[in-house]
């Protein structure tokens, strides 16, 4: 699918991303190759990751429980997934 009218935003000074069609979210980790962003509440898990070379963007939203059984090797239902290619309007370095 295309998304038409939406980017994603990168703010290393606020320390957030803001992935296209969602609020922006917490970075939490940044190397020289992928930075990684993520929220959690009681009702929703959100992990992504941007890759700082290709721009290959990756994003899932599950529930936490669901996040739990990923983490311990099982099987689950994801409420949405995102892969889409960003296009830097600067260098990333």
């Amino acid at each position: 699918m295309a998304i038409d009218g939406d980017s994603a935003i990168i703010d290393f000074d606020a320390g957030t991303f803001k992935p296209p069609l969602y609020h922006p979210y917490s970075i939490t980790k940044i190397n020289d190759t992928q930075v990684t962003f993520g929220f959690e509440s009681s009702t929703t898990s959100i992990f992504g990751t941007i890759d700082r070379i290709s721009g290959n963007l990756s994003m899932n939203v599950m529930k936490p429980e669901e996040r739990k059984r990923l983490a311990a090797g099982g099987s689950v239902k994801m409420l949405a997934w995102m892969a889409a290619k960003c296009v830097p309007a600067k260098p990333m370095f």
